[in-house]
């Protein structure tokens, strides 16, 4: 190491870039910069869609049965209750895999891995389903089914949220879960194309080989972090540990992810509310194909075609509520959730209450409800991570997800033999009562009636630096009082400047002060 530069490293006129120079050092590290921004907008790119992809075909394993389910029950001669049985056995084996699969993914397992893992498990559930003849059989594959569906959002949603700052996270997460409406509305149309010319069995076999191979997409494309792959963020939230590598890098203490989640009232009101909202959902798509061809008169052609326009309003949902609540509310996702799910109230009660036979008119009002369903859906796990620490988003995913599958299997079984003894009128009233309870239970939220003191759904600069340590609920009626209280104040700061610059114009000032008033004056 020398004290001065060398000969060969001082400036020259026949040196046009000098190797040693400052002004080569800067031209280095200017295209180092450069180049690991280009790099880091082609894996976001690219984790975007891992995520857009994943979510499709996991959705198409899920829906992939409600297809070809009429065919289903003809061949095997099977009772409409014996699906809600199914059904139930796979949502719990749903809630089951999110409850433990979001701790596992906090402490011992990599997001990509157990990605990999939720698809090809799906896809070969459904293939060897459509092998399957025995009612026994069925349930078995169909639970496995649930217990791969179960893991599957978790991963997604830590690696959109390790690899994209808050800002702009509400938008990639909007893309993601819009695959879900596109893929329940693809495998509606390709599904019943498929059993009507090959029959229920084509159906699943074909399905459950697309979903397995679609296990490429996350092991060839996705990243589980930017670190992973020699990259950073500015103000990155990824940069917060896990609680396996907390207890690593600091000897001191465990970081507990169970009592960050379960010990915040604020996660159980989310809980309760995922429960109504996949209640309403899941009895919309699992039941209304057969009410409308037993109650309203519809074809099965028909029936499905309102299912894929269900899922179609329900992708222009999901966006629509993700980028208002960036846009317009600033971040703060659950004044737009209780908006939206007064309009699933409404819709809901037409649904039940203005029965009709024409397509047309059964068509705008399950589409409408897909709207008001899938937007509350978006962004209940958007305020779900963002509420709680960012090292326990397994696990306050994984509380959300088992409710969400509480709330499916109620909606399965239970409901099913509700609708069997009091018919399709009553079904109807207990979808418009969980929107009606969803509805309440956001508007507590929303009211600040979830604690002793007042929580606030968008952090600080501050308590985005810490990490979320100690969340709180800022409501809509406090941001009003703050924005009311700040214009009284500016408005009382103009009146006091108004009232002295005409008292300084109308009163005579004394002689020693005239110099400094001009001077004050002749300011810029």
């Amino acid at each position: 190491m020398t004290n001065g530069p060398t000969k060969s490293q001082q400036p020259s006129s026949n040196t046009t870039h000098p190797r040693g120079s400052n002004k080569g050092m800067t031209l280095d590290v200017a295209g180092t910069a450069t180049n690991n921004s280009t790099q880091l907008v082609y894996r976001q790119s690219l984790i975007v869609l891992g995520a857009f992809a994943s979510t499709f075909f996991i959705n198409v394993g899920r829906r992939n049965l409600n297809s070809c389910l009429s065919d289903l029950l003809q061949d095997q001669q099977l009772p409409k209750t014996q699906y809600g049985v199914l059904s139930s056995c796979q949502s719990a084996a749903y809630s089951f895999s999110k409850l433990f699969g979001g701790m596992a993914a906090d402490y011992y397992f990599g997001p990509r891995a157990m990605l990999v893992v939720a698809l090809t498990l799906s896809g070969s559930a459904a293939i060897c389903f459509g092998l399957s003849s025995q009612v026994f059989l069925f349930t078995f594959f169909w639970t496995m089914n649930g217990l791969a569906q179960g893991i599957s959002w978790i991963p997604i949603a830590k690696m959109l949220t390790r690899w994209f700052l808050e800002s702009e996270r509400a938008t990639k997460w909007a893309i993601a879960s819009s695959a879900q409406q596109l893929g329940g509305a693809f495998i509606a149309i390709s599904g019943s194309w498929i059993t009507g010319n090959f029959g229920w069995r084509s159906t699943m076999m074909m399905s459950g080989a697309a979903i397995a191979m679609a296990a490429l997409v996350p092991h060839r494309l996705m990243s589980e972090s930017p670190e992973s792959e020699g990259l950073s963020l500015v103000k990155t939230e990824s940069a917060t540990p896990s609680p396996r590598e907390q207890d690593e890098g600091d000897k001191g203490g465990r970081v507990n992810a169970i009592d960050l989640v379960y010990r915040q009232p604020i996660s159980w009101f989310l809980a309760f509310a995922t429960f109504s909202l996949y209640v309403v959902r899941t009895a919309v798509l699992d039941w209304v194909i057969l009410l409308l061809m037993e109650s309203r008169g519809l074809t099965q052609a028909q029936a499905a075609s309102c299912i894929f326009w269900f899922e179609i309003f329900g992708f222009l949902g999901g966006f629509a509520a993700s980028i208002s609540s960036d846009k317009i509310w600033l971040g703060n996702r659950i004044p737009v959730i209780v908006y939206m799910s007064w309009g699933l109230v409404l819709s809901t009660y037409v649904l039940w209450k203005f029965p009709s036979d024409r397509f047309f008119d059964n068509w705008l009002v399950v589409s409408i409800i897909g709207f008001f369903i899938y937007g509350p859906q978006t962004l209940l796990t958007v305020a779900a991570t963002e509420l709680v620490d960012r090292r326990a988003t397994g696990t306050i995913l994984g509380l959300v997800g088992a409710f969400s599958g509480l709330g499916s299997v109620f909606a399965g079984m239970p409901l099913g033999f509700f609708r069997e003894k009091y018919g399709w009128d009553a079904y109807c009233a207990m979808v418009v009562f969980f929107s009606l309870l969803l509805t309440l239970s956001l508007t507590c939220i929303n009211l600040g009636y979830v604690s002793d003191k007042p929580t606030k759904i968008v952090p600080d600069k501050e308590q985005m630096r810490d990490g979320f340590s100690s969340p709180d609920v800022v409501t809509l009626y406090e941001r009003l009082q703050r924005l009311h209280r700040i214009s009284a104040l500016i408005s009382e700061t103009n009146k006091k400047r108004t009232l002295r610059q005409s008292k300084s114009d109308s009163e005579l000032m004394p002689p020693p002060s005239l110099p400094r008033e001009k001077k004050r004056k002749s300011d810029p």
